[in-house]
């Protein structure tokens, strides 16, 4: 009815992943996620005020025919790399590709098709940069019907010249692969300005008429300059031809200066690809230029007759216009006195229209630049009028300022030795100096002082102190797994928590996702230190084992084991390293 009210369980799916060193320019993909929609949408259970059912039970709402959201929040572990992700969502039905980066990534509303959706990431690295992670997590208002994700690890290239044909063809590639896999395809040429038309069809909707390849309907196609990127392809089901042809009107500057245009496809995937030439077209070429050499039939009379045609369509010319010749089965056609005097007319009436739209067109920016210059001169008065206004109460705030720093002298001094130590102070330094401040008391700061100085150098001084307390995770994490000094973060993390009022968003974000990380590598190394089943006692590492859970002890005391969301295989093999080692 019109009185319910229809809510919706958010549901959320997080990978993670990591990146190697690149250096500048590099570009890669992170990820490919293949998604399907549910059908259906499935409300969130509610109860009717009106309608109370006993003993808390709620009234379930059947699926319903809704539009399926999806949203996407990204964290790269280096921040200054966000704004250079980008993210491309692809209709597998379509081939149809929106982007955007990540920092202007609005929710999606996918609709259900029949192949579902692709969602890829790619970056082009601003700076050389180190090793990294980057974890992605999907809100929807309902669950997938399917989700399954691509880490594009494996990155395949193939490179080759130009060679100069009538057809401007660079690059005719058959790309396959034995297992069902998403792939991205990357064109690009040594000559940043070379203008070229890409085009990927289906191998098996490929037409060959008379031994050459027709034109046949492609399934993505783009017009570039320099490079262009195919975000996602599903290769092993199907083989796909890659077709790149040079811009006719565009020729590259290298061409021209009688250089060679050398051209690279870089394929990210999961697994390894095959790519092959195409040859259909060089056959062809070929088979038609050995029927050259063979003797055909009539062939000397079919030649005499093209050369008297040509002879006799030059015959008279000299310079003068060329005569109009019809078919036979055409006659000319005579344009009477009448008809030219209606043509006649009917120009007049052209001509009046386009001198009357003329004058209107004149007539209309009279009008507005007319409206333009009033509205200006308004505007103008009106900064006039707001000068003077903020002139007086400039002269006014300025008197009563300088009376309220009077009442101010102790809180003043104190702020001044807290920003000196905002510039060369700890974090702890600077927290426990605020905490001094806003014990300050002023006599007049209800009806004299203004808050907002106080208030400014407090969120300054939080804000620092935070800043600072972020760095240290930054430094601390920017190390490899193995590398890093889990006692020491899990010490920062402590001393981070202890003080509750300076955790805002941003720390909890750090101290979650540094509890996970240091969590993830103590499980790794106990495995590892474990060795098989199979194995002998002497093969078990009985000291890392040990170290690692003395580690693992220190994390519970700032967060207990239930809070840190373990799995029971997770719970199992820290069980099975204490009764190990005898614990």
């Amino acid at each position: 009815t019109s009185d319910e009210k229809v809510d919706y369980t958010v549901t959320s799916h997080v990978e993670q992943g990591s990146y190697g060193k690149h250096k500048a320019g590099e570009w890669i993909t992170l990820f490919n996620i293949q998604m399907e929609p549910p059908s259906k949408i499935t409300p969130k259970p509610y109860a009717l005020p009106s309608e109370p059912e006993p003993h808390g039970k709620s009234k379930k709402i059947p699926a319903i025919d809704g539009e399926f959201m999806v949203s996407t929040c990204i964290h790269m572990m280096d921040r200054s790399l966000e704004p250079y992700v980008i993210l491309h969502w692809i209709d597998n039905d379509t081939m149809q590709v929106q982007q955007n980066f990540l920092l202007d990534a609005a929710p999606r509303v996918l609709k259900p098709n029949k192949n579902g959706y692709s969602l890829t990431a790619s970056i082009r690295f601003p700076k050389d940069t180190g090793v990294g992670d980057w974890t992605i997590a999907t809100l929807s208002n309902s669950p997938f019907a399917s989700i399954q994700m691509s880490h594009m690890h494996e990155i395949t290239s193939f490179s080759g010249k130009y060679t100069p044909n009538h057809t401007l063809t660079v690059l005719r590639e058959v790309v396959s692969c034995k297992p069902v896999q998403p792939v991205t395809v990357k064109i690009s040429f040594n000559d940043p300005t070379t203008a070229f038309h890409a085009k990927i069809y289906p191998v098996e909707n490929v037409e060959i008429t008379k031994g050459l390849p027709a034109e046949s309907k492609h399934i993505s196609s783009m017009s570039r300059i320099g490079e262009c990127l195919f975000p996602s392809l599903i290769l092993g089901s199907n083989e796909y031809l890659v077709e790149c042809t040079l811009d006719p009107l565009n020729i590259p500057k290298v061409l021209q200066d009688g250089g060679d245009l050398e051209w690279k496809i870089t394929i990210s995937s999961d697994q390894s690809i095959v790519m092959r030439t195409d040859v259909t077209q060089q056959r062809y070429f070929e088979a038609v230029k050995n029927g050259w050499a063979q003797k055909s039939e009539n062939r000397a009379e079919e030649a005499e007759k093209s050369r008297k045609r040509y002879i006799e369509s030059k015959k008279n010319m000299n310079g003068l216009p060329r005569k109009i010749v019809l078919k036979e089965d055409e006659t000319p056609k005579l344009i009477d006195e009448e008809e030219r005097k209606k043509m006649r007319e009917q120009i007049e009436k052209v001509r009046d229209i386009a001198t009357n739209h003329h004058t209107a067109t004149k007539l209309w920016r009279q009008l507005e630049s007319k409206k333009q210059m009033d509205s200006c001169e308004t505007k103008i008065k009106e900064c006039k009028n707001w000068i003077d206004e903020t002139r007086e109460a400039n002269i006014k705030g300025r008197s009563e300022l300088q009376s309220l720093l009077q009442n101010l002298r102790p809180l003043m001094q104190h702020m001044k030795t807290l920003k000196k130590l905002m510039e060369d102070g700890d974090e702890n330094t600077i927290w426990n100096s605020k905490l001094e401040m806003e014990k300050i008391s002023v006599p007049e700061w209800q009806a004299e002082v203004p808050e907002w100085r106080y208030k400014v150098i407090k969120k300054c001084a939080e804000k620092r102190s935070s800043e600072l307390t972020v760095d240290k995770f930054i430094d601390m994490l920017s190390l490899p797994a193995k590398m890093r000094d889990h006692e020491a973060i899990i010490e920062h993390m402590k001393s981070v928590a202890e003080n509750k009022d300076s955790v805002n968003y941003l720390l909890q974000k750090w101290i979650d996702h540094s509890t996970s990380s240091t969590v993830k590598y103590l499980l790794e190394t106990i495995d590892l230190a474990m060795s098989d089943e199979e194995a002998d006692e002497s093969s078990v590492d009985k000291e890392k084992i040990e170290e690692m859970l003395c580690i693992f002890a220190k994390l519970e005391e700032i967060k207990p084991r239930e809070e840190l969301k373990l799995s029971k295989d997770d719970i199992d093999l820290l069980e099975d390293a204490k009764d190990l080692i005898g614990r």
